[in-house]
């Protein structure tokens, strides 16, 4: 096969979604015609599909580096830090893109610059670009809904109406989307014009109740709920009731609910992980602990099924069951997604932490490859400090950091191993760190366990 089959095939394989094959012939194709413009572009193309927003910018930073001049690369370095949530990095790369009408990509970067404005709360702009693409795409669905969003944003509700309702003739399930919308912004009184719209009257009480919800109105929330239940008594929406009454402080009225939802069968109209979902957490939120016979019915389901195996994984340790917990250590499942992954690692190590079983987790966990997995150094370090191998707490905190639990256990293994000096520094360096960087992981522990270091020493 030839450079341009190679291209051709790749290519491919991108548009029909099959990114596996994808990844693979283009880790034959850097060995055959090594990195160039094709394979960067190519590449990026399957992490921006896949989310990994990280990986694009390093990878688009890198063909940079080598000179790679195509303009695509620093269109796709902006949606990489779109997609990272840093809207000011975006919007200034993709301000240095060509938006002229002959360039292929530029009705795509002035829909992205309409999104950065939106998100930086620059609304005459959003809506400047998104009418922009509009004229060449007076059909596109996309800048449609964000145009009308942002015109609800600007209190302009005669436009908003205007837009929306041409998106909802295009989009069949776009009524939902608007509410949706609308209720996260907070804009309660688009939100209620727009749930009014709807013509499937259990899809209009279930939004009526988020409405009301937002509205702190719990009693005419629980009233729509009940008479919805009534009307339509599937695990969905009895889960939500109960959830109100909880919330509401009507605890009996819950728990007489978790044990209707713990009796019923499985809801065929909605998926099995969907079904074991509200099964299991009537389960645990009603603190009944009849849940075996249900759990061994679904194990096939859920060797079979990731996300019903993860999903039932969480539900053993909240349960604090060592039988099952113990069941899905030893079957682990073969993993397609790298966060799959990293999720069933962290169950793995939770449950080692939690039953104080800190030689076995060690030795799972040296087992495990570093670069699979973003918490490996900082549970490294937790486990050799609980394991007293303060030399090695010593020796591996630097790549786990900046993190206060790390932080506080690097802290007193330098005590322990009578580095005062260095303690002494690192405490000082790390707290300036801290004041400079609230957000940090765990700052809370490393600040509570430092009191509790000081409380000792003033009683003792």
């Amino acid at each position: 096969m030839n450079k341009n089959e190679f291209q051709n095939q790749i290519s491919q394989f991108i548009i029909h979604d099959q990114y596996d094959q994808a990844f693979d012939y283009l880790e034959i194709y850097k060995r055959k015609f090594g990195k160039d413009t094709f394979y960067y572009l190519s590449y990026s193309d399957l992490l921006i599909q896949i989310e990994d927003y990280d990986r694009v910018i390093q990878l688009m930073e890198e063909a940079l580096h080598h000179n790679r001049k195509d303009p695509l690369i620093n269109e796709r370095l902006a949606d990489g830090y779109f997609g990272k949530k840093q809207y000011e990095k975006a919007q200034i790369l993709y301000q240095q893109c060509d938006i002229n009408k002959d360039n292929v990509s530029a009705l795509h970067i002035r829909y992205m610059l309409g999104l950065c404005d939106m998100k930086l709360k620059q609304y005459p702009q959003a809506i400047s670009y998104f009418e922009d693409v509009l004229l060449d795409q007076p059909e596109n669905k996309k800048a449609l809904y964000y145009c009308g969003i942002v015109y609800g944003l600007e209190n302009k509700k005669v436009l908003c109406n205007e837009y929306l309702n041409q998106y909802i003739q295009l989009e069949h399930n776009g009524i939902y989307e608007i509410v949706e919308e609308f209720l996260w912004l907070n804009q309660l009184d688009l939100a209620f014009t727009f749930i009014n719209k709807i013509q499937d009257p259990y899809k209009k009480m279930e939004y009526f109740i988020e409405y009301y919800v937002a509205e702190d109105d719990m009693n005419q929330a629980i009233e729509i709920a009940q008479d919805l239940c009534n009307q339509l008594p599937n695990l969905a929406h009895l889960d939500e009731l109960a959830d109100l009454y909880v919330r509401n402080q009507q605890d009996e009225k819950a728990f007489s609910l978790y044990e209707r939802i713990i009796h019923m069968p499985d809801d065929n109209s909605i998926s099995l992980l969907q079904s074991i979902q509200y099964h299991l957490s009537a389960y645990q939120r009603s603190k009944n602990r009849t849940y075996k016979k249900y759990i061994l019915m679904h194990l096939d389901d859920a060797q079979k099924n990731i996300d019903i195996f993860l999903y039932m994984f969480h539900f053993a340790q909240a349960m604090q069951d060592k039988e099952f917990s113990e069941w899905f250590i030893e079957r682990k499942p073969f993993f397609h997604d790298i966060q799959q992954e990293q999720e069933y690692y962290s169950l793995v190590m939770r449950y080692y932490l939690r039953t104080h079983n800190y030689e076995d987790g060690f030795n799972y966990l040296r087992s495990i490859d570093p670069d699979s997995f973003d918490d490996y150094y900082k549970l490294r370090v937790v486990f050799e400090f609980y394991l007293c191998q303060f030399e090695q707490v010593f020796q591996h905190y630097q790549a786990a950091m900046p993190n206060g639990l790390v932080a506080y256990m690097a802290f007193v293994s330098m005590g322990l191993l009578h580095k005062e000096t260095e303690a002494t520094d690192f405490l000082a360096n790390f707290m300036d760190y801290a004041n400079d960087n609230p957000d940090t992981e765990d700052l809370d522990i490393f600040y509570e366990l430092l009191e509790d270091i000081q409380d000792n020493r003033s009683h003792s």
